[in-house]
C-alpha cells in the first residue's frame, strides 16, 4: 500500500468476516488499496445475535443456553486465529483474550439469571465483545499479511449524545478525538481498524448504534477525518430494486441519489442503516455498496453525482410487522391541536410514526407505528385524549395488526405524471385492499399501507409495472481527457468551440470525458495554452 491523498472507509460487515476465507478475501481488498484506509468491521455474522439472545434468555435462569453460547463464542473466534495466525505468539495472545471475554460474558448471564432482568446498558456491554474480538483478529491478519496497521477501539473516537430515543453524534467531540487519535496514524501510512456499531455515550458509557450500526459507524468516521469516500462491503451485490425473497427477478440499482438511499434505509431496506447517509450530506461524500466477496462488480453508487435513467421508480421496499392506529371522533371537526395533541404525546414515550394520514373532514388521523409499541401508543393516547373521549369528542383510538408500509421510491417520479395512478391500478389488478397513502410534495416516495399478507402480491405486482427487470449495472465510468486543437476560428470554429463549452458537463457526467482547448490556430497564428 501507498500513502496518498485520497482517504477511504471501508466497512466489512458480519458475514465479510464471519469466516477465516471470508477475512483472507476481505483483507486482499484492503491489501490492493492505494489510499489511506480505515477499515470498520462488524462482528463475526451470528455472533451479535448469539450474545443478544443469551443475554435476554439469561434472565430466565436456563443455564445450559449460557453454556451452549459461550461456547460457540469462544469456538467461532478461536477457529479464526488457528486458521489465520502463523505468529504463535500472536495467537496465544487473541486466544487468552477470547477466553477472558468468553468468562466475562458467562459471567454477566449468571448475574442476570439471579436478577431475572435486563437492562439496555448491560445488553450493549454484552454485544459489544463482538465488535471489537473481530477487529482485534482483523487487525492481525492484516499485519501478518504485511500491511501496517492497529487497532483504534470507537469508544475513543465516536461519541454521541441521546435525544428522545435516537442517537445523535457529537460532532465537535468526534472531530477533536479523530485529529488527535486517527489523522497520525493514517498520516503515518498505517490501516487503521475500528470496530463499528459501539460507541461512548454522554455519561461515558458505552452505547450501541443499533441494528445495521457499523454502516453509520463508517460514514461518521467518513465525516469526522473528511474521507473522500465509503464503501460499504456486505454479502450482496448492492442495493436491489425489491426484496429478492418476495421478487424473484430483482436486480441491482446501479446508482441512487442520497434522498433515494435514505427513503429506502428508513422504509426497511437492510442493506442501510437508517441514519447512514446523514453524515455524508455536508461534504458531498460518495458512497457504494459493494459484495465482499465479488468486489469487481459495481454494485451501486449512492451521490449526488448521478446519471439519468429512463426509470423514474427505481426500487421497492416494505416495512412488515407494522400497526396502524386510528384517532376517530366526529367532535374532532375544526377543534384545533388535536393533531399536535396526538404526536406529542407520542414523542414523549419515545414511539416514532412512519406514516401519517388525515382525512380532510378532520373526523380521523391515521398513522402506522412498528407492532411492539403499538399498545404503548394506544395506551399513551388514551390518556392524553381521557377528557376529550369523555366528552365524545373522540370515539376510539383503534388498533390495526399485521399491518405492512410498503414505499415506491425514486426522485424521477416527480414530475411523471400518472405514477401514483400506475401504483394503483398495478394493485387493483392484484385485488389488493389499500388502507391509507401517504404522498409528500417532492414526489419522491409514494407510501402505501396494506396488510401483510398482501405484500408480496403488491412487490410483484409493481416491479413488472414499473419494468423494474429491466435495470443493468451501468459500465464502470474512466475518466478520460481530451485535449483540443482548433484550427481555424472562423464561424464554423467558434460555433463547433461554444458546442463543446455548452456540453463540457454532459460529457464529463455521462461520457466521463473532461475537455480542454490547448490551441487554436487561424491566419493570424496560433494561440498555445499548454
Amino acid at each position: 500500500m501507498h500513502a496518498s491523498h485520497s482517504l477511504e472507509v471501508y466497512k466489512f460487515g458480519g458475514t465479510s468476516v464471519g469466516s477465516s476465507a471470508a477475512i483472507q478475501k476481505a483483507t486482499s481488498i484492503v491489501k490492493a488499496t492505494q489510499s489511506r484506509l480505515i477499515v470498520v468491521v462488524s462482528a463475526m455474522g451470528g455472533i451479535t445475535d448469539l450474545l443478544l439472545e443469551t443475554a435476554k434468555k439469561a434472565a430466565t435462569g436456563t443455564d445450559s443456553d449460557i453454556d451452549f453460547a459461550v461456547s460457540e463464542f469462544v469456538r467461532r473466534h478461536r477457529e479464526a486465529v488457528e486458521n489465520l495466525l502463523a505468529d504463535s505468539r500472536r495467537a496465544t495472545e487473541l486466544r487468552q483474550i477470547i477466553e477472558k471475554s468468553a468468562v466475562e460474558f458467562q459471567s454477566i448471564c449468571k448475574s442476570l439469571a439471579v436478577l431475572g432482568e435486563v437492562t439496555p446498558r448491560i445488553l450493549d456491554v454484552s454485544v459489544a465483545r463482538g465488535e471489537r474480538l473481530s477487529a482485534m483478529i482483523f487487525q492481525s491478519f492484516l499485519q501478518e499479511a504485511g500491511v501496517d496497521s492497529m487497532v483504534l477501539d470507537a469508544t475513543e473516537i465516536l461519541f454521541v449524545e441521546k435525544r428522545f430515543s435516537n442517537l445523535i453524534p457529537n460532532r465537535e467531540k468526534c472531530l477533536e478525538a479523530a485529529n488527535k487519535r486517527l489523522t497520525p496514524a493514517l498520516d503515518a501510512g498505517r490501516v487503521v481498524v475500528v470496530p463499528g456499531f459501539i460507541a461512548t455515550g454522554p455519561e461515558g458509557e458505552l452505547l450501541t448504534l443499533g441494528r445495521g450500526g457499523s454502516d453509520y459507524s463508517a460514514t461518521l468516521l467518513a465525516e469526522a477525518v473528511g474521507a473522500t469516500s465509503v464503501t460499504l462491503f456486505k454479502e450482496v451485490d448492492g442495493f436491489l430494486t425489491a426484496d429478492p425473497r418476495f421478487v424473484a427477478d430483482a436486480r441491482v440499482v446501479p446508482e441512487l441519489t442520497y434522498r433515494e438511499a435514505a427513503e429506502l434505509a428508513y422504509y426497511g431496506a437492510k442493506v442501510l442503516h437508517p441514519r447512514t447517509i446523514i453524515p455524508l450530506l455536508a461534504n458531498r461524500i460518495p458512497l457504494t455498496i459493494k459484495n465482499s466477496l465479488a468486489p469487481d462488480f459495481p454494485g451501486t453508487k449512492v451521490s449526488d453525482d448521478c446519471h439519468a435513467v429512463d426509470f423514474p421508480v427505481k426500487a421497492l421496499t416494505a416495512m412488515v410487522n407494522q400497526s396502524m392506529i386510528t384517532v376517530t371522533g366526529n367532535g374532532m371537526l375544526g377543534v384545533p391541536g388535536v393533531a399536535s395533541k396526538t404526536f406529542t404525546a407520542l414523542a414523549n414515550v419515545g414511539i416514532s410514526v412512519s406514516v401519517i394520514t388525515q382525512a380532510s373532514s378532520e373526523s380521523s388521523i391515521c398513522f402506522v407505528v412498528s407492532s411492539e409499541q403499538a399498545k404503548a401508543a394506544q395506551r399513551c393516547l388514551n390518556e392524553a385524549f381521557a377528557f376529550e373521549r369523555s366528552a365524545r369528542l373522540i370515539d376510539d383510538v383503534h388498533v390495526e395488526q399485521q399491518i405492512a408500509v410498503l414505499a415506491v421510491v425514486g426522485l424521477g417520479m416527480k414530475g411523471t405524471p400518472g405514477i401514483a395512478a400506475r401504483v394503483f391500478s398495478a394493485m387493483s389488478r392484484k385485488k389488493i385492499n389499500i388502507l391509507a397513502i401517504a404522498q409528500g410534495s417532492s414526489e419522491l416516495n409514494i407510501s402505501v399501507v396494506l396488510r401483510e399478507s398482501d405484500v408480496k402480491s403488491a412487490l410483484q405486482e409493481l416491479h413488472g409495472e414499473f419494468r423494474l427487470e429491466k435495470l443493468r449495472p451501468l459500465p464502470e465510468r474512466v475518466e478520460k481527457h481530451v485535449d483540443l486543437v482548433t484550427l481555424g476560428s472562423g464561424q464554423i470554429g467558434r460555433s463547433f468551440i461554444r458546442q463543446i463549452i455548452g456540453q463540457k458537463h454532459f460529457l464529463a457526467q455521462t461520457l466521463g470525458v473532461s475537455t480542454s482547448c490547448i490551441a487554436i490556430s487561424d491566419r493570424s497564428g496560433p494561440v498555445l495554452n499548454m
